[in-house]
């Protein structure tokens, strides 16, 4: 019987369009806004303070106020926004909407609902969409009372892509969870491709994640792709051999 021995040695390759971190090419656009809330917690929980760089302070709502509840930001001029980042000091809120504003019909727009009733939201929720000029962003309609440490916005759809945390058996089947570049939700119902090249030539394998973000399969090459950003490619040190059998 012979052991195959699998090293995982993982390098990250960036494509383009993709980074694994915020960097200084992907400007936080937050920073240089002003902040303004329909109400505050506490004194020192004010607008100001979920967009001051600060991971400590934060912004707080109040408690049990589930109607006209919104926190916003504002440019002395047009922005391109496509992301929106919302770190929250814990998970208290259920629902919100992320909307920007359209200056030249004088109305929010709503880029997409959060969340439902009797659920709460994951403690750091993503918000991307095709890029859009605006100069405001308003997280609208907040329930169960917000608390935000901080809140970024950025040009770059893809400023915080997603994480994939892999392991394997010695048979080569491999085991994948897909979330968010927090690892605070799960990323469902996305494409994931294995691919390699062993002795007789290259393969490749596709599959799905879950619900829970879980995927499995065998090879040594992982490629996601979603629909919604471009792909991200994990690369071991050393190509593997495929095994004969592929357990799903």
């Amino acid at each position: 019987m012979t052991l195959r021995t699998l090293f995982f040695s993982l390098v990250l390759a960036v494509l383009p369009g993709i980074g694994s971190t915020a960097t200084h090419q992907n400007t936080n656009l937050a920073l240089s806004a002003r902040a303004t809330a329909s109400e505050s917690l506490l004194p020192d929980m004010t607008p100001e303070k979920a967009n001051d760089g600060d991971i400590k302070t934060r912004w707080s709502g109040i408690p049990g106020h589930n109607s006209g509840v919104w926190f916003e930001l504002r440019w002395p001029t047009s922005v391109k926004v496509a992301e929106v980042v919302v770190r929250q000091y814990d998970r208290y809120s259920e629902e919100w909407d992320l909307e920007t504003w359209n200056s030249e019909k004088n109305e929010w727009v709503v880029q997409g609902h959060f969340g439902e009733k009797g659920k709460r939201l994951s403690l750091v929720v993503i918000a991307k969409f095709k890029p859009v000029k605006t100069d405001a962003v308003r997280i609208a309609n907040i329930t169960n009372g917000p608390s935000f440490n901080e809140v970024e916005v950025y040009s770059d759809i893809n400023t915080y892509p997603p994480k994939l945390a892999v392991a394997s058996d010695l048979q080569g089947n491999y085991i994948g969870v897909l979330t968010d570049a927090f690892g605070s939700a799960p990323i469902a119902r996305t494409k994931v491709t294995f691919s390699g090249r062993t002795l007789t030539g290259p393969w490749s394998e596709s599959t799905e994640s879950d619900d829970s973000g879980l995927c499995s399969c065998c090879g040594s090459q992982w490629s996601i792709h979603n629909s919604r950003s471009p792909g991200l490619s994990v690369w071991p040190d050393s190509a593997q051999r495929r095994p004969e059998t592929c357990r799903p």
